[in-house]
């Protein structure tokens, strides 16, 4: 495909670079479950560059496991309202 004038060529270079453009604004996902933290929220807090405090009112289901050594952990999935 030859582009021929400069305002094929901006649309060309717009198409080309879209998915770049688009994956620098979107934003992450974001986690609500740390499981494996590293530090106490204590001591995470004054690190953290964002902090979201709430309390769980619903949630769609409720999910129970049991780890190895037979501790059961129940906790909120599916939708969730704060």
């Amino acid at each position: 495909m030859i582009v021929n004038n400069s305002a094929g060529l901006k649309t060309l270079l717009l198409l080309l670079f879209l998915p770049f453009l688009l994956k620098s604004v979107t934003p992450s996902s974001a986690g609500a479950c740390q499981c494996n933290r590293r530090k106490p929220p204590c001591e995470a807090f004054p690190l953290a560059s964002t902090v979201f405090i709430g309390r769980v009112i619903d949630s769609a289901e409720r999910k129970t496991e049991t780890d190895s050594d037979g501790n059961e952990r129940t906790y909120d999935v599916g939708i969730i309202r704060f």
